[in-house]
């Protein structure tokens, strides 16, 4: 492919799965560094752990900024508890207390002791599955409106836990079926869960989604490794 694209044109946002975009090695930088040419970090922003609520909010953000030709989004499950913060609360992180991104992702390791409480309570007391699965889908309907634009060009939807999980066909862009999750290494040095090699090959996976794009509304079923 000619490279075509500005940094700017490139918009990669979601979860920890695309979180590290800050060495050569990380799928982010492959995508956007073969598109572009250009070795700058990545426009968009990974959040660790936290809720759709961040993804959607800097979404908002860079969108206002300017309109991108491309946008990749990793979605996350559904069950993490919204925050303006940026908070990492999941089940995981209010079993362990740790794991805890700040909020602009960066890593302070132990939550809040109140933060972390509040945590446990909600997900024993007040959580209702059925309000999190509605909340999620009403997100990816606004998000369909958000993304028909006729400026942007691609999109690439991945489900860090699975399509099936999601229960939604996107409208605009590609849903890519198989999830993220079945890569998922916890290893120190593990960028966006995977190791360099693993990244790479990634990366090289979504660039094929890009280059052979098959347009709104289908799904790829592209072995992603």
């Amino acid at each position: 492919m000619i490279k075509q694209y500005k940094l700017d044109d490139i918009l990669i946002v979601g979860d920890s799965f695309c979180h590290d975009r800050y060495s050569d090695s990380g799928w982010p930088n492959i995508v956007t560094q073969y598109l572009t040419g250009d070795k700058g970090i990545p426009r968009g922003y990974g959040y660790p752990g936290c809720s759709w609520w961040s993804t959607r909010n800097k979404l908002v953000e860079e969108i206002a900024k300017s309109i991108p030709k491309i946008i990749i989004l990793t979605h996350t499950e559904t069950m993490r508890i919204p925050s303006d913060g940026n908070y990492s609360l999941n089940f995981s992180t209010a079993e362990s207390g740790d794991k805890h991104h700040g909020p602009n992702g960066e890593r302070i390791g132990k939550l809040d002791l109140e933060l972390h409480q509040a945590a446990i309570s909600y997900y024993k007391h007040l959580i209702s599955e059925k309000f999190h699965e509605w909340t999620n889908l009403q997100w990816f309907k606004e998000l369909d409106e958000m993304l028909d634009n006729p400026e942007i060009e691609k999109v690439i939807h991945l489900f860090s836990f699975g399509w099936e999980y999601s229960k939604h066909t996107f409208k605009v862009g590609v849903s890519v079926d198989e999830d993220l999750f079945r890569y998922h290494g916890m290893e120190p040095g593990m960028k966006n869960h995977m190791t360099d090699d693993e990244n790479i090959k990634f990366g090289r996976s979504i660039l094929d989604i890009v280059e052979n794009y098959s347009g709104n509304g289908t799904r790829c079923y592209n072995k992603l490794l």
